[in-house]
């Protein structure tokens, strides 16, 4: 695995206040029983940031965030 550094260099999240909102959102997905969409045996915001990495979570799931 990459350090989370690198991970954030590489992601394609331009906005860093998005950044945040979409790794929280995720992570807390991931405590409430969600599973995982990559390979990781991290801590649930350092698995969300992974994915965000990955490309497989992005801010667009923002728009889905009930209110």
């Amino acid at each position: 695995h990459y350090p989370l550094r690198r991970q954030r260099q590489m992601c394609k999240e331009t906005d860093r206040f998005e950044l945040v909102l979409a790794a929280t959102y995720r992570a807390r997905q991931l405590v409430q029983g969600h599973a995982a969409r990559v390979d990781a045996k991290d801590k649930a915001t350092v698995v969300a940031l992974r994915e965000i990495a990955a490309g497989v979570t992005d801010r667009d799931m923002l728009t889905k965030v009930p209110l």
